[in-house]
């Protein structure tokens, strides 16, 4: 009885791999997109905007990292009311760039940024916050040594949630060091982070950052600066994603990019308010 079952099964097992077949599956096309980005500032000299084209993952062209950088478009911003300024292409940026001598980026204004070039036209629009908001205050404390005898310091930066409304913050930390008395100035992001804290709303903000300096480095001038953005929703909405980014973790669940680019592109227009609190870091 027992060799029959095996019997059975074999024959089973064989009856099913005859049944296979080879399967053509037509993948689907896609044609590349442009793709947009600006960022708008009261507080920044230059308005910036870059302009690529995707490389989809379904088409006939060799699949590269790099978009291409499309150098000739069209590149216009507009204010709210309806005048509209023309952006020159940077070779050394890769950039479309004007100044605010040309435009300026007023507070609780809207602006739309407009690119064609080719087949493609498309848009998106930002308006910017009203309010750049201060911090209430910002110290760095010493707070002892670690196990390896590094000091340790404790910064504290606070700001008011204004109450009411939905508030968008991104908070950065740039050291900077100066190397022997040199005249050069060393810099490196050591903190990036975008928050929204409705459960917050009309309450002190509170960013903590603890940070190592061996006896060596003190002897150099040693600077954190801390920087406030608050931003609209496009702008913290396409950053807390690209942060969330943590590199090529098979197990990391895809999280689609937002974009709030109109008529068949790609990518951000966002705007935001800046402060930057400077502190040394002494022994």
């Amino acid at each position: 009885m027992k060799s029959k079952l095996i019997i059975y099964f074999l024959l089973l097992v064989l009856g099913f791999s005859a049944c296979e077949k080879p399967a053509n599956v037509d993948l689907p096309s896609a044609e590349p997109k442009p793709v947009v980005f600006a960022f708008l500032s009261p507080e920044e000299n230059e308005i910036k905007v870059s302009v690529t084209l995707s490389n989809p993952i379904f088409n006939n062209k060799p699949q590269s990292n790099q978009f291409e950088v499309i150098k000739d478009a069209l590149v216009q911003l507009e204010d709210n009311t309806g005048k509209k300024i023309n952006l020159t292409f940077d070779i050394f940026t890769d950039a479309y760039l004007a100044n605010q001598t040309q435009m300026q980026i007023l507070p609780g204004e809207k602006y739309k940024v407009l690119v064609s070039f080719r087949q493609y036209a498309v848009f998106g629009e930002t308006t910017v916050p009203a309010n750049a908001i201060p911090f209430t205050k910002v110290e760095i404390n010493q707070e002892g040594r670690d196990n390896f005898n590094n000091i340790k310091f404790g910064l504290y930066a606070r700001w008011q949630d204004p109450a009411n409304e939905v508030n968008y913050y991104r908070t950065l930390i740039e050291s900077k060091y100066v190397w022997n008395d040199a005249d050069t100035l060393y810099s490196s992001i050591q903190y990036d982070k975008v928050l929204s804290e409705p459960s917050n709303d009309g309450k002190e903000m509170l960013l903590r950052y603890n940070v190592l300096f061996n006896d060596g480095a003190l002897d150099q001038k040693n600077y954190l600066d801390v920087y406030l953005l608050h931003t609209d929703y496009n702008y913290y909405e396409y950053h807390k994603r690209r942060l969330s980014y943590v590199g090529e973790d098979i197990f990391v669940e895809p999280l689609p990019m937002y974009s709030n680019i109109k008529g068949g592109g790609l990518g951000v227009v966002g705007s935001y308010r800046k402060v930057r609190s400077t502190v040394e870091v002494l022994r």
